[in-house]
């Protein structure tokens, strides 16, 4: 997908698809597979943790039903469109990850995302900056969920709290005490009612330059 005048050599055994303008073309690409899903529809975001509750999320419910997720860290403007390309035919749950650096991003995620289930894990200081305020990052984040029923988030954070319940009226709020008990809960509402003595495994948060699609890239320039 993209732009063959700018091309100087395209490769003849390749499928290419010329637009000029990739990115909103693989926004079209996603957002029609994720019309075709029948399956809950898992859609995360936060200022951190995105990656590591989604795995979390995949150990609790993938012994049980077929998930597809989002590949690392892939949840930028690039990485969502490309992380519903792992959605298969059997696919029976469907979990995503979304982040965001600036107002307007979110719309355009929550278009192709379009999450049933809501996961919200914490609001810091990361990329404060690129918003006027804690509150408008907030609002803008929230955006996910417009269309969501039902929201699980760590409870505890007064903004949070109170920009869900404003921005997402439809959606029924459950706030949890930690990462364990909300992917706990998230897992019992697509079905899967995890044994009590089923620890869920903890996983870093780090991230390398891999972890997206843009840093691949990069590193192959």
């Amino acid at each position: 997908v993209c732009d063959l005048s700018r091309v100087g050599s395209p490769a003849a055994d390749a499928v290419w698809i010329d637009t000029p303008d990739p990115l909103a073309a693989l926004a079209a690409v996603a957002a029609y597979i994720r019309s075709l899903l029948a399956c809950p529809v898992i859609g995360i975001t936060g200022s951190v943790g995105k990656t590591v509750v989604k795995e979390m999320l995949n150990a609790a419910i993938a012994p049980w039903l077929n998930v597809a997720r989002s590949p690392r860290s892939w949840n930028s403007q690039v990485g969502v469109p490309m992380s519903l390309w792992q959605v298969r035919p059997d696919t029976q749950v469907a979990i995503f990850e979304a982040g965001i650096s600036r107002p307007g991003e979110m719309e355009s995620l929550q278009k192709i995302i379009k999450p049933e289930i809501g996961v919200f894990t914490v609001l810091t200081d990361e990329h404060d900056r690129g918003f006027a305020s804690r509150r408008e990052k907030m609002e803008q984040k929230a955006l996910l969920f417009k269309d969501c029923r039902s929201i699980y988030y760590i409870g505890g954070d007064a903004l949070v709290e109170d920009v869900l319940k404003v921005s997402c009226p439809q959606a029924s709020l459950h706030p949890c005490d930690d990462y364990r008990s909300l992917c706990r809960a998230v897992a019992a509402e697509v079905g899967v009612e995890l044994p009590t003595d089923v620890k869920l495994p903890e996983y870093s948060s780090r991230i390398d330059i891999y972890d997206s699609p843009e840093g691949l890239m990069a590193a192959m320039d």
